[in-house]
């Protein structure tokens, strides 16, 4: 610990398929990430999975309780301090076919996912979602127009006396 970076860790899963994009909750209790799969069809599948840290060790990997997942991809997700879930999931009709969308954690169940706003969800590719621990920050990547390279930053601000509310 202190000023010197650790050693890396390699967590073995234990379940068939390809963990990626893994984020520990601000608390360092749980360990989000997604699992890519071939489905019996030959297709792909992302969903979003969750293991708990008991000790020094990871255990227990498992879907994310809830109203996540689907047929369709869901990965690069973040977590706020109150457990609740940014994350990339299906959106027909945009580029690549890709949303932002929130996930309230509440009586030990992830809620319906709601896809954020204008300002966020562009009709271009929108991903990799930041949010801070307190949620008054959302960062992303973004191919929008008006930007300056293939995959600009761009950030929103939660409204302090709306919290449904973000900034342009």
């Amino acid at each position: 610990m202190g000023d010197r970076w650790q050693t890396v860790d390699y967590i073995e899963i234990g379940i068939d398929g390809d963990g990626s994009n893994g984020v520990i909750s601000p608390d360092g209790k749980q360990l989000f990430f997604n699992l890519f799969r071939r489905m019996a069809d030959g297709k792909w599948n992302s969903d979003l999975y969750v293991m708990t840290r008991q000790e020094n060790r990871w255990f227990d990997p498992r879907p994310v309780p809830g109203e996540i997942n689907t047929e369709r991809m869901e990965s690069q997700v973040s977590v706020s301090r109150n457990n609740t879930l940014y994350f990339i999931g299906h959106l027909e009709g945009v580029r690549n076919n890709y949303g932002i969308y929130r996930s309230v954690f509440k009586n030990g169940r992830y809620q319906k996912p709601e896809l954020l706003p204008a300002q966020v969800n562009s009709k271009a590719i929108d991903w990799t979602p930041w949010i801070s621990p307190d949620e008054k920050i959302l960062l992303w990547s973004s191919h929008r127009e008006g930007g300056h390279g293939s995959g600009d930053l761009y950030a929103v601000y939660r409204d302090r006396s709306d919290s449904s509310q973000w900034s342009k």
